[in-house]
């Protein structure tokens, strides 16, 4: 029975590892511009090479559960750096996305956009504030958790990127009404109920033929 409980661990393994390579995200760095960033995956390294400690940057809004199609309104805020000044032609600017769901500007709100790959970011006008509105709709699907990441760039407004602009950034989730953690540290749901389901059926396989084998070890 022992051939049998190797290849249960081997797909054990295997799934375990599809999962994790599941959730992990290609890193680049992107260009900052004032009209708006996107596809931000690291940082804002035109600006500084790391994240800075006195910038802090909030998602407040978030559901603690959500409903298939509901609508939230969200506020993206940046705190600390740069202090603002009379001669600061510009305060900072952001970029959010969310694995799951639609962002929108607020109708008539001219200081944020939603970019082609569906991430929302400041406009030019947009660039004159630290604080933004971000509406977002939730999927049709109630049982996943959703990810959101944002980056905050807080500038000292001299028109031109430098170190002395500092940014930092910070994610938040929002889990769907059916959403079921399974404790893991993985989203399984984002793989689909099909892949939770046969991870949990592994597991108490493997139980099982590991009990059983005991048993006879001890016959």
């Amino acid at each position: 029975m022992s051939h049998l409980r190797t290849a249960t661990v081997a797909l054990t393994l295997l799934l375990l590892a599809a999962l994790v390579a599941g959730t992990s995200t290609l890193t680049a760095p992107v260009s900052a511009k004032e009209t708006g960033i996107t596809g931000v995956t690291s940082g804002c390294f035109c600006h500084s090479s790391a994240a800075a400690d006195d910038v802090q940057v909030h998602i407040e809004g978030l559901p603690e559960k959500f409903r298939a199609h509901s609508t939230h309104e969200l506020t993206v805020r940046i705190e600390g750096g740069p202090e603002v000044t009379q001669n600061s032609s510009n305060q900072g600017g952001f970029n959010l996305r969310a694995d799951a769901g639609e962002l929108q500007s607020v109708d008539g709100d001219g200081t944020v956009q939603i970019m082609e790959d569906g991430e929302a970011t400041h406009t030019a006008a947009g660039n004159d504030q630290r604080e933004w509105t971000v509406v977002w709709t939730a999927p049709s699907a109630e049982g996943i958790r959703v990810t959101f990441t944002l980056f905050g760039n807080s500038v000292n407004g001299d028109g031109s990127p430098g170190p002395e602009d500092h940014w930092n950034s910070t994610t938040g989730t929002a889990d769907g009404l059916n959403y079921i953690d399974m404790g893991l540290g993985l989203q399984v749901s984002n793989f689909g109920p099909g892949a939770g389901v046969v991870l949990v059926i592994i597991l108490l396989l493997y139980a099982y033929m590991d009990r059983n084998e005991s048993k006879d070890e001890e016959e």
